[in-house]
């Protein structure tokens, strides 16, 4: 015989009321139902948990010591009935998030968002399109915010929109002139986001079809690297508009035309199509799909008062 949560309950209940009658009245059970479940635990201790006593009945010290080691459980058990309610309110979300979006684009969103849900922890991982994909598969993540190609099964993803690029270089970088097709740009000194990156793959999908590679002088996860790079000269730079759109209004960078190439990137929210989706973790995902748009829908996230109580 296993002892289950049903056996303290009723113990409880008779240590309470001081009778196996009005145990069962409390409980909505039989008293023979009573009965058994303080015999299965009396059978499970090896000795009387009650003293009967007429019609009452009285805890014994085993019973005691037993009481001690439930009421711990019980009132757990308890607290946890009242906020079992609540819980999808309050569930953590774990986001994965390439870096693009994270730098210009998920702050503000997570923001409204804590505004909207303020139990609701988010934790972010800042990690490449494809680990973050991996992440998704092994349920580490709930959400994966990407950019590039939005991923097959067994995802499903919402369109995030999508942010240009430029090519860029210093004013004085050796060129003959500021417009150049793929070849020619091939065959400049590149300075480009690793393999593997959401940036890279998009450009080296492109080069692919048209016959060309690229062989890039430096080589960084990180795109400050490369801004630094290409304001001093060193090559030819492929980085997200956000990033460079000062440099170019101080005139420290210049923009090169490469007519065959399209220049932007796309970002998707996706997540496993067999996850349940919480009404935070859905509404999150709307906020994101509405990237480009103000955070005013917020306010209509938020749960109601009465909701809340």
């Amino acid at each position: 015989m296993d002892m289950t949560f049903r056996h303290l309950e009723i113990f409880e209940a008779v240590v309470e009321t001081g009778s196996f009658t009005k145990a069962a009245k409390k409980l909505f059970i039989t008293q023979s139902a009573v009965s058994h479940a303080v015999h299965d635990l009396e059978d499970m201790t090896g000795a009387p948990l009650f003293d009967r006593l007429g019609k009452s009945v009285r805890i014994t010290k085993t019973g005691e010591l037993l009481l001690q080691e439930a009421e711990p459980i019980l009132t757990a058990s308890k607290a946890l009935e009242v906020r079992l309610h609540t819980l999808e309110k309050n569930a953590p979300i774990h986001i994965a998030c390439n870096i693009t979006i994270a730098n210009f684009y998920l702050p503000a969103r997570l923001q409204a968002f804590s505004k909207a849900f303020p139990c609701i922890s988010a934790s972010v991982d800042v990690i490449p399109a494809a680990t973050a994909i991996e992440s998704l598969q092994r349920g580490k993540a709930d959400l994966a915010l990407v950019e590039g190609t939005a991923p097959q099964e067994p995802f499903s993803s919402k369109n995030m929109g999508a942010y240009a690029l430029k090519a860029v270089c210093a004013p004085d970088y050796p060129l003959k002139e500021r417009q150049l097709t793929l070849p020619q740009l091939c065959r400049e000194k590149l300075l480009l986001r690793e393999a593997g990156s959401a940036i890279r793959d998009t450009l080296d999908s492109q080069l692919y079809l048209a016959g060309c590679k690229a062989y890039p002088a430096w080589c960084s996860v990180n795109d400050s690297a490369l801004l630094a790079a290409a304001r001093a000269a060193l090559g030819i730079a492929i980085l997200p508009e956000a990033y460079v759109s000062e440099e170019l209004k101080k005139q420290h960078l210049v923009e090169l035309s490469i007519p065959d190439l399209v220049l932007e990137n796309r970002m998707y929210a996706v997540w496993h199509r067999d996850k349940y989706l919480t009404k935070p973790l859905r509404a999150l995902i709307e906020m994101c799909a509405d990237i480009h748009q103000p955070s005013k829908k917020a306010k209509s996230f938020a749960p109601s008062p009465s909701a809340t109580k």
